[in-house]
């Protein structure tokens, strides 16, 4: 078996393994703390290799950071990108040497079905392939490191933890909702701690509740409206994938604002997907998609993730997969 093929494996089965509720957490959980940067392939990579994981990247990354990777500390395999360059006049496209990637690993997978191997364009000729600059024609094993194995300036953070407030974030996620056409009132919801109306276009949430339900309750709809679940008069096409949906990225949310997210459950994962794995695959992405810009909207994506140096990653940064022991 090839590294790309024990990846991909590995892909699958932390696919397979998201039937279980606890595993469903710990991808929110390891979402939460990594800023939503990477695809769902690359988190379930992340999440095997090295599960307690925060801030995660390559190797210069980290150097230009300001920080330096312990000798001797294991890196984490992921997947990244071989991206189609831009021909030199007269010359054929081809694909970018290991060497000369540009982008970043954290979008390097986010189906189970990639080979690592490039893939022919439809209507191309027998053993050709057409490949456009730009084109993702393949993926390659890099290796990236987490903060914990590095060493360097105080984390910001480090010296005083003073995230949101529940008050402070049910601010920020009125904000975010009034964004997006809606407005938040206080009011009956029937059974439910809150309901988000298309014909008025509000988000009703119950009266008299602790400021973290209310939180709950905002980031729950909010969840719903950033999935497009409200788009149109349908409503939801699928009712109990709309609702895990916007609870994983409402857990996602309270869990990146540090507030107590231990009486969360989704028990009731494996009985939703019934064994579908393609179903679980396409929620989850859903789920990290949305929740990426929704942490950097409200200011939970983690520090490193925020700066000039950390934005300029790319996969030249991650060294290649058969460096996997720094300083080796």
């Amino acid at each position: 078996m090839t590294s790309i093929e024990h990846l991909q494996q590995q892909i699958t089965d932390g696919i397979a393994a998201l039937t279980r509720d606890q595993q469903w957490i710990t991808l929110l959980e390891l979402t939460a703390r990594t800023g939503s940067r990477y695809s769902l392939g690359n988190l379930l990579l992340i999440g095997a290799q090295r599960p307690q994981a925060t801030v995660v990247c390559g190797y210069r990354t980290w150097r230009k950071a300001g920080r330096q990777v312990r000798h001797g500390e294991r890196g984490i395999r992921i997947l990244a990108p071989i991206i189609a360059r831009r021909p030199r006049p007269g010359t054929e496209p081809g694909p970018r040497p290991s060497g000369d990637t540009t982008g970043d690993a954290t979008g390097a997978v986010a189906d189970t079905g990639t080979t690592g191997q490039p893939t022919p364009a439809s209507g191309s000729g027998a053993g050709q392939r057409t490949r456009r600059p730009g084109q993702v024609v393949g993926f390659r094993p890099v290796v990236v490191f987490d903060i914990e194995q590095t060493d360097g300036p105080p984390r910001p953070g480090d010296t005083a933890i003073d995230g949101y407030t529940p008050q402070g974030l049910r601010e920020a996620l009125t904000t975010q909702i009034n964004h997006r056409g809606y407005q938040v009132k206080v009011g009956g919801c029937g059974p439910a701690f809150g309901r988000t109306r298309r014909t008025d276009r509000t988000v009703t949430i119950l009266p008299g509740q602790p400021p973290a339900q209310d939180a709950l309750t905002l980031a729950h709809e909010l969840g719903h409206l950033a999935c497009g679940h409200l788009d149109d008069d349908t409503g939801y096409t699928h009712r109990g994938t709309a609702e895990i949906e916007a609870e994983s990225v409402a857990y996602i949310l309270l869990a990146a604002a540090g507030m107590d997210t231990t009486a969360a459950s989704f028990d009731y994962i494996g009985t939703w997907a019934q064994g579908d794995l393609d179903l679980l695959r396409t929620t989850a992405d859903t789920v990290i998609r949305v929740a990426r810009p929704l942490l950097a909207a409200l200011d939970l994506a983690p520090a490193e993730l925020t700066t000039p140096t950390a934005a300029a990653a790319d996969t030249t940064d991650a060294t290649t997969g058969t460096d996997l022991v720094a300083g080796t």
